[in-house]
C-alpha cells in the first residue's frame, strides 16, 4: 500500500495533481490547503524535479523497523527490509505500488543489495540479504523465489557488500568476528577474514577490487586487501561504533557513519600527503568531517549514502544519513554544509538511499514508514 503523506487533524498542505509548466518548461505543482479555514486555497507553487507522482510519497505496509532499502540500478525500483523479516518490493513512480514481498527469513533482514550485473540504468535480477538468522539470502526479484541460503556464519549477519569488479562476489560481516567472502555458485564461504571483534560494516572498493573496507565495535576502519591478507591501514577518528560504509560514486572517498553522531569522508586514493592539507593535526586520509545528524541511544546501525553527481550542479554530490531527531540530514559533500534537513518521521531514521537516476531520496525508520522524497539539487 502507498499512498500521500497523510493530513494531520489540524490540517496540513497536500500536493494537487494538477500541474503546470513555467517559462523555462520545467513542471510546477500547486500546493493547496487541505483543511482549516484556508481549505482550498491557492498556497504556493512548487518547481518540480523529478518524476514522482508528488514531491513527497510515503510508502507503508512493513510492520517493523526499517533497516535498509536500496534503489535498483535502474532507479525504478526500491526495495526494503525490516526486522519483519520480509523484504518488498515498490515501484518508485506512479502510485508506488507494492508489487513484491521477498519471504524465507527465519530473521530480522539486515542488510539488502541488488546485484549490478545490469550496469547502471540496467536492470537486476538478484538480491542479496543478510539476515539476523546467521544467513544471507540470495532472492530473485523477478520470480520472487528464495534461490539459495548460504550459512557460513555462526552470528548475527549486519552489513554486506558486492564486489565492483566482480559481481559475483559478496562480503558479509558478522557478530562472530568474520567478514566472509561469498560466490552465488558456493555453498561455503571461498574466504575468511578474522577480525577479533564483532563486524557491523563491510564495504568492497574500487581499484583492482580486492580492497575491502571493515568496521566495527572498535570504531576503528580498516582496508583488508585480499590478495596480501593483511590490513594496508586503519581510518581512525570515530569514537564509538562504525554502523555503515559507503564508497563514493567517483571511487576515491569513502564515506563513514557512526554511533558518535558522526558522518566522516575519507580519501582513500593510493597516494595521499603525509600531513592532512586541511589540519595538520587531523589524520592524513580524513578529507570532511560532518555534523548535525545525532544518533541517539538506541544504537541503531544508520545506513550512509552517497548521490548520484550526474543530477547535481556541476557534478556536486550530497551525503546523506539518518538520525535520532526524526530527519534526514543532507550535506554538500564538498563544502560539508548541510543543505538540506528533511522531518517528517516519527522516530529515528535508519536507512537512505538516493536514486541513481533523479534526485530522490527515499528514507525509512523506526515508524515503520517509507518516504520518497524530491530534493532541489540546482
Amino acid at each position: 500500500m502507498s499512498n500521500k503523506r497523510p493530513p494531520s487533524p489540524e490540517g496540513t498542505l497536500i500536493i494537487s495533481k494538477r500541474s503546470r509548466t513555467d517559462g523555462s518548461g520545467e513542471e510546477q505543482q500547486m500546493v493547496v490547503a487541505s483543511a482549516g479555514e484556508g481549505k482550498g486555497a491557492l498556497v504556493q507553487g512548487v518547481k518540480r524535479t523529478s518524476g514522482l507522482q508528488a514531491p513527497i510519497m510515503c510508502l507503508t505496509g512493513h510492520q517493523g523497523e526499517i533497516l535498509d532499502l536500496k534503489f535498483d540500478p535502474s532507479g525504478s525500483t526500491l526495495a526494503s527490509s525490516s526486522t519483519d523479516k520480509l523484504v518488498y518490493l515498490w515501484r518508485v513512480y506512479g502510485d508506488c505500488a507494492n508489487y513484491g514481498v521477498l519471504k524465507g527469513s527465519k530473521g530480522a533482514v539486515t542488510a539488502i543489495e541488488w546485484s549490478q550485473e545490469g550496469g547502471m540504468g540496467g536492470t537486476s535480477d538478484k538480491i542479496f540479504a543478510s539476515t539476523a538468522s546467521n544467513q544471507m539470502l540470495l532472492f530473485s526479484p523477478v520470480t520472487g523465489e528464495l534461490v539459495r541460503r548460504y550459512r557460513s556464519h555462526r552470528g548475527i549477519l549486519n552489513s554486506l557488500s558486492l564486489s565492483p569488479v566482480a559481481p559475483n562476489l559478496v562480503a558479509t560481516g558478522s557478530d562472530d568476528c568474520t567478514v566472509r567472502i561469498h560466490s552465488p555458485n558456493e555453498a561455503a564461504e571461498i574466504d575468511k577474514i578474522d577480525i577479533g571483534h564483532p563486524v557491523t560494516a563491510v564495504e568492497w572498493l574500487g581499484g583492482a577490487g580486492s580492497e575491502i573496507a571493515i568496521g566495527g565495535v572498535d570504531n576503528d576502519i580498516h582496508i583488508y586487501d585480499l590478495r596480501k591478507k593483511a590490513v594496508l591501514y586503519s581510518l581512525r577518528g570515530h569514537q564509538d561504533t562504525i554502523t555503515s560504509l559507503r564508497l563514493s560514486p567517483n571511487k576515491s572517498f569513502l564515506l563513514s557513519s557512526s554511533s558518535d553522531s558522526l558522518v566522516k569522508i575519507w580519501d582513500i586514493k593510493p597516494f595521499v600527503p603525509v600531513l592532512n592539507p586541511i589540519d595538520p593535526v587531523l589524520p592524513p586520509r580524513l578529507y570532511r568531517i560532518l555534523g548535525g545528524a545525532p544518533a541517539g541511544f538506541e544504537n541503531w546501525l544508520r545506513q550512509v549514502s552517497w548521490s548520484n553527481p550526474s543530477y547535481g550542479h556541476n557534478g556536486k554530490t550530497f551525503v546523506a544519513v539518518g538520525s535520532a531527531d526524526r530527519s534526514v540530514t543532507i550535506w554538500d559533500s564538498e563544502s560539508g554544509e548541510i543543505k538540506f534537513k528533511l522531518p517528517g518521521h516519527r522516530g529515528t531514521v535508519i536507512a537512505t538511499d538516493f536514486s541513481p537516476r533523479e534526485p530522490i531520496i527515499a528514507s525509512g525508520g523506526v515508524d515503520k514508514l517509507i518516504y520518497l522524497g524530491e530534493i532541489d539539487v540546482r
